[in-house]
């Protein structure tokens, strides 16, 4: 039986420490150069972990899961994303896109207001059961389409002083 809840919890949980990374990678570029051409493959009892430069790869019984990660913007969308569903955002670049069975994550940064990423994913998405959050730091849409559970989310940067905004995308059934 496929345990989609712990799938989800491990793609989370990679995406954070990926993001976390990313953010502390700033001023280190040197060290997190030397890692980029190193292939790791770690093997457990029902688990396979790999990882090549900005890519990792989870794989296990209940499913395999990938993502990669990188703060230029060099990211690929993963095979099958349903871009016809959630764009990606024509003033942002991808930091990181993650495939989890029948689900997607993906990280965009932008310096665009977060109203004007909200009036595009709203102008630009044709989601069903729409449910829709704005503070002043955040946005979020939330509805379904094709089968799809999506939601987008703007927040505020607050750990640089350059001011790029983050876009969360996550779809899944």
């Amino acid at each position: 039986m496929k345990t989609k809840g712990f799938s989800l919890l491990v793609l989370i949980l990679m995406l954070s420490a990926i993001m976390f990374l990313s953010a502390c990678s700033g001023s280190s570029d040197e060290a997190s150069q030397s890692t980029d051409n190193e292939e790791t493959e770690i093997n457990a009892e029902d688990a396979t972990i790999k990882s090549d430069g900005n890519k990792v790869e989870y794989e296990s019984n209940d499913g395999k899961t990938s993502f990669e990660a990188g703060t230029e913007g060099s990211v690929d969308l993963p095979e099958g994303y349903p871009s016809d569903i959630v764009p990606i955002y024509p003033n942002g670049r991808v930091t990181l896109a993650g495939r989890d069975g029948e689900g997607y994550a993906v990280a965009i940064v932008t310096d665009d207001s977060i109203s004007d990423v909200l009036k595009y994913y709203k102008e630009n998405t044709s989601l069903d059961e729409v449910a829709e959050q704005q503070t002043e730091d955040m946005a979020m849409i939330m509805g379904t389409a094709k089968g799809m559970n999506v939601t987008v989310m703007v927040t505020a940067n607050n750990l640089y002083d350059e001011g790029e905004n983050l876009i969360s995308i996550a779809m899944g059934k």
